[in-house]
């Protein structure tokens, strides 16, 4: 008995191949069986990827940690303005770690299925007001305009409002983000054969579109995001939220122009 692996490049796919020779009275001949091994390669790689990415994520905290605390026992700490700087430089640090650990912890629950939805029927126009109204400074400070175009005759949402609320921050606060100076966004609500589409439009710096498949994936980000300050886990938090509400999380992009990302919440028939 012989064993091997195959790898077909279009469609991209593993095989296990064993082949078992047959002996009997009409002649001899091989029996050849093959597993499909791609969706175990796919978690292979994705582990593999998750622990080089997450291994990444920590390394540059801890490295400007122990450079700060080998600068303070040089001497540094006898300096109090340089030791007051150090320090809080070092809880900024932390709290990056302490926010990296967090998500990661929610992230995993998530994706167990191990969080179990607190699910109320909730005014969804009323969270979308309530997220505009706390993003209006932010949005001011950069001269962008933030706007709603919510549908009137919404009928209420069932869910977890603070889940929901957990993913809108995060689309707003990535479009404040990648938006510039004299840009808009805009938050809609739209309600259409039993499901509310809740979309998050900017005209930023939008997204390239080979990386439109991969912004939802851990610890996935773009070049143009590295500048800012993340975990690079809120847009997979996102995802995992509203399948869990049995809906789904999407984005249209053009570079240079904006993105739109939109998520779905089906509406149970007896709300409906």
């Amino acid at each position: 008995q012989q064993y091997s692996e195959i790898e077909l490049v279009q469609p991209h796919r593993y095989f296990g191949a064993v082949a078992t020779p047959i002996f009997g009275e009409g002649g001899e001949g091989v029996l050849l069986t093959l597993h499909d091994l791609t969706r175990i390669r796919q978690v292979d790689t994705t582990r593999r990827q998750f622990v080089s990415n997450v291994s990444h994520e920590l390394r540059s905290p801890i490295a400007s940690i122990q450079a700060m605390t080998e600068t303070l026992e040089g001497g540094a700490l006898n300096e109090p303005v340089a030791a007051r700087e150090f320090v809080g430089r070092i809880h900024a640090e932390i709290k990056r770690m302490s926010n990296i650990v967090d998500e990661l912890l929610q992230l995993s629950r998530l994706e167990s299925g191990e969080v179990s939805l607190e699910s109320k029927p909730f005014d969804l126009n009323g969270l979308l007001k309530e997220i505009e109204l706390e993003f209006r400074t932010s949005a001011q400070s950069k001269n962008i305009g933030i706007t709603s175009m919510l549908f009137e005759a919404l009928p209420e949402v069932y869910g977890e409002r603070e889940k929901i609320r957990q993913v809108l921050v995060n689309l707003v606060d990535n479009a404040l983000k990648f938006t510039e100076k004299d840009g808009s966004l805009q938050l809609s609500s739209i309600y259409a054969d039993g499901n509310v589409r809740v979309e998050v439009s900017d005209t930023g710096i939008g997204i390239a579109k080979e990386d439109q498949d991969h912004i939802f994936e851990r610890f996935y980000r773009v070049d143009s995001s590295r500048k800012f300050p993340g975990t690079g886990l809120g847009l997979s938090i996102a995802k995992h939220i509203v399948q869990a509400h049995g809906g789904d999380i999407g984005v249209s992009s053009t570079e240079g122009e904006g993105s739109r990302f939109h998520f779905f919440i089906p509406i149970p028939d007896k709300f409906n």
